[in-house]
């Protein structure tokens, strides 16, 4: 999910600081054994093994359910080089866009790792209780030719994502959706304490976050959103409203678990990160699927 535009100079000057010192860790960058498929219209993506359930490849849904309610969530955001990010994007796809905590350098982008434990999601006819969810997104600019231009605030491209209901898992799965089913976990902070949040991913996989935070104290107005997932000759779209938006921001960490494509963007398994804790809620929501 997109985070609200705040731009504070603080975060800015922190990120000048994070790329100037190198602030990931370095280490060796292990073989990449879950790298998303690059969403050329003529390659399907690879499916999830969670596919099959009751449609088949060739039944497209046309709209699914997309609304999630009092949401606790943590977002790490981690500065990374557009050359590095782009051959993972979906076909004619450029890093950029706003909205993530800060506006990124020249040459670079800004790779997102959230994690949310919603008190209820709108599933296919029935709704889904202590609902996890969790995704790696980042903000791009579309090409002009893609559907839902002009749709949301803030526009995103997301990988690995974690639906938890088996219904709207397996028809996303079905068209070539990169979704997963799995686990997370988060820790609330304590009073001068620290936030600590992980998702483990039914296919293998995962990441964990974890920072000093305070508890949520900002409030934020509502905003939208489209985000993009390559499926097999055509795009998802993940469309909706952020709304009852409070949360707080700190500093912190993502650790990515071995194997991570995301580790080649970044250039190292372990990344200093700004990190947004807070509650937030999601209405007006639709999964929608487009040939191209």
């Amino acid at each position: 999910m997109p985070t609200p535009e705040v731009k504070l100079p603080y975060f800015l000057l922190m990120v000048l600081v994070m790329l100037a010192c190198g602030c990931t860790q370095s280490g060796p960058i292990a073989p990449t054994t879950d790298s998303p498929q690059q969403a050329n219209p003529e390659t399907p993506a690879a499916p999830s093994s969670q596919s099959g359930g009751e449609r088949g490849a060739g039944d497209l849904f046309q709209v699914l359910p997309w609304n999630w309610t009092e949401c606790e969530v943590l977002i790490a955001i981690v500065p990374v080089q557009q050359d590095r990010l782009r051959p993972f994007l979906p076909e004619g796809f450029e890093p950029g866009g706003a909205g993530l905590l800060v506006a990124p350098l020249p040459g670079t982008s800004l790779l997102g790792f959230e994690i949310f434990q919603c008190k209820s999601a709108q599933g296919e006819g029935e709704d889904i209780t202590d609902a996890p969810y969790a995704s790696i997104f980042a903000g791009v600019k579309p090409p002009q030719h893609a559907p839902w231009i002009g749709e949301g605030d803030q526009t995103y491209v997301k990988w690995e994502t974690l639906i938890p209901d088996a219904k709207r898992r397996d028809a996303l799965a079905a068209i070539g959706a990169p979704v997963r089913g799995g686990q997370v976990s988060l820790e609330s902070p304590a009073p001068g304490g620290a936030v600590i949040g992980s998702v483990a991913f039914d296919t293998g996989g995962g990441f964990q976050i974890t920072a000093a935070m305070a508890r949520p104290q900002q409030q934020h107005e509502d905003f939208t959103f489209v985000e993009y997932s390559a499926g097999k000759s055509g795009l998802i779209g993940y469309i909706g409203r952020a709304t009852d938006i409070a949360d707080s921001q700190g500093n912190g960490q993502v650790v990515l678990q071995p194997g991570s494509w995301a580790e080649e963007v970044i250039g190292a398994p372990v990344a200093n990160a700004l990190v947004l804790y807070g509650v937030w809620s999601f209405a007006d929501g639709t999964v929608q699927y487009s040939r191209i």
